[in-house]
């Protein structure tokens, strides 16, 4: 055998033993590939199942909030929509009350405002009744301050309600 020979045969076997490791490193990256892929899938599914229960009106609360957490709610309402102290006149908490045969109690809050624009009423509600306060507004009454007035104030009475999860107690 030539000397020509034997580097022509090395570098076959060199070559050969390349493209083995070429063809092994390119299964294994296929490999993480396809892995990839099905975690992205998954991934995908969660972000998916996060968004829908993101967007799912919150039902109820888990327990009783706080009263001064739902005053406090109501009076940095006012507040932010312009209502003095004099305007918001009473804030007064009601006990809960079982809705029907559900495992709800509904919670209401009873408002009084007085002598307030129309424009005021609607931003503080707005603000109530945004999705993360989770109130609702269960009655309002507008009424004039007075027979012959026929401005632009308004006295106004507004039942807020929050449902609190509370399952009978089985008796054993």
């Amino acid at each position: 055998m030539t000397r020509r020979t034997i580097l022509l045969l090395i570098l076959a076997g060199l070559l050969g033993i390349s493209a083995l490791w070429a063809y092994q490193e390119m299964t294994d990256q296929r490999q993480a590939a396809r892995r990839a892929a099905i975690d992205l899938a998954e991934c995908r599914k969660a972000a998916e199942r996060i968004e829908a229960l993101r967007r799912q009106p919150a039902l109820a609360q888990q327990n009783q909030r706080a009263t001064n957490e739902t005053i406090g709610l109501i009076e940095k309402s006012a507040k932010a929509a312009g209502l003095t102290e004099a305007m918001l006149v009473r804030t007064v908490p009601e006990h809960p009350q079982r809705l029907g045969d559900t495992v709800y109690l509904e919670k209401p809050t009873r408002v009084q405002l007085k002598k307030i624009s129309l424009v005021q009423f609607v931003e503080m509600t707005h603000r109530i009744l945004t999705d993360r306060n989770r109130l609702h507004a269960k009655a309002m009454h507008i009424s004039a301050p007075s027979a012959e007035d026929t401005g632009s104030l308004w006295n106004v009475e507004l039942v807020l309600t929050y449902l609190i999860y509370d399952p009978p107690k089985i008796q054993k």
